[in-house]
This record gives structure tokens, C-alpha cells and sequence, in this order.
């Protein structure tokens, strides 16, 4: 898997690591989380699984077409989409392979179609999409959510016994909050 950003300028992945850290810190502090938890937890997961999720591309399909997203990046699309359905948040997540243990097809099948029947009780702006490695050896469904709160991002995924999850504001960079188990 190729590593992105950070390593294509530090090839090190300590290096790397400890640059994602401080990006995903100084992020979280932004948005009014606690920085030091989330650290923590992707202390715990370690650097080979950290450089894996900021790797990987997260993708959904849109209304005007793919919209692709990265963490640490600000992405134009998802912001037009957002403004159009004023919306300051948004959520990336699955509910496959929970802390990354891999299940079969139907087993993730199951747990999607289940969060996705959840989530459209309370949100209107849903769309499938799926979380890839960048040499699409890895493709995990996943769900964006449009409104979606930090705080209730970092809830759901603890009850789906997810590692991250993905999110972002208008304007922001997308950004992967790890969650403690």
C-alpha cells in the first residue's frame, strides 16, 4: 500500500507517524475534541495501522458525480455539497470488519445495510461509498453522512467496534479520529 501524504516526503514511518500524529492532534483540538485520547488510541493501534487508514482513499458516489476524500485534505466537492444542503458536518463509516477483523460478505452486508436503515432515520443526506487502499487490494463499504456531529461520529463508531472514523466540516480537512476501544 502506498502511504500518503506524508510518506511520499518522509519515507521513514516513524517519521511519518509522528507527522500524522501531530496533523491528527492539531485537528481534533480544532474541533473541539480531546486530542490526548485520540492520540492515545492510535498510539495503541501503532504505526503500521495509523499509516494504513490515512493511506487508504475514502470515496462516495455523489449527485454530480465520484467525490474522493483523503485525510488531512480539504476537498472543493464535498463543500459545494454541503453548502447546498446546509450542512457544516459530515461522517465517513462502515460498519464491516469490526477493529478490523475481517468477516464475510454477507456477515458485512448485514452490519451496512443495518447502519445504513439507522442512520436514515435521522439523516437525510446519506450516500454508499467505501474505503479503499490506494492499490485497491483492501475495498471496505462505508456510508457519508452529511450533518453528522463529531461527538455522535465517535459514539456510533464505538458501538460498530470501529477503529476511525472520518470526518470533516465545511471548509476543513477530512480527518480520522481514532477511537479508544
Amino acid at each position: 500500500m502506498t502511504l500518503y501524504p506524508e510518506s511520499s516526503i518522509w519515507p521513514e514511518p516513524a517519521v511519518a507517524f509522528d507527522v500524522i500524529l501531530a496533523r491528527v492532534a492539531r485537528h481534533v483540538q480544532a474541533y473541539g475534541l480531546d486530542a490526548e485520547s485520540v492520540v492515545q488510541s492510535m498510539r495503541r493501534l501503532g504505526s503500521a495501522t495509523v499509516l494504513a487508514y490515512n493511506a487508504a482513499l475514502y470515496e462516495f458516489e455523489g449527485p454530480g458525480g465520484l467525490v474522493q476524500l483523503r485525510p488531512g485534505k480539504h476537498s472543493p466537492a464535498l463543500d459545494a455539497l454541503l453548502q447546498s444542503w446546509q450542512q457544516e458536518s459530515w461522517c465517513f463509516i462502515t460498519a464491516c470488519n469490526p477493529f478490523s477483523q475481517m468477516l464475510d460478505a454477507a456477515q458485512n452486508e448485514k452490519r451496512q445495510s443495518a447502519l445504513r436503515a439507522l442512520l436514515a432515520l435521522d439523516y437525510r443526506h446519506l450516500f454508499d461509498g467505501a474505503g479503499r487502499s490506494a492499490s485497491n487490494d483492501w475495498r471496505e463499504a462505508s456510508v457519508l453522512v452529511a450533518g453528522m456531529d463529531f461527538s455522535h461520529a465517535v459514539a456510533l463508531g464505538r458501538v460498530l467496534r470501529q477503529h476511525a472514523v472520518l470526518v470533516g466540516r465545511h471548509s476543513g480537512p477530512a480527518e480520522l479520529l481514532f477511537i479508544g476501544s
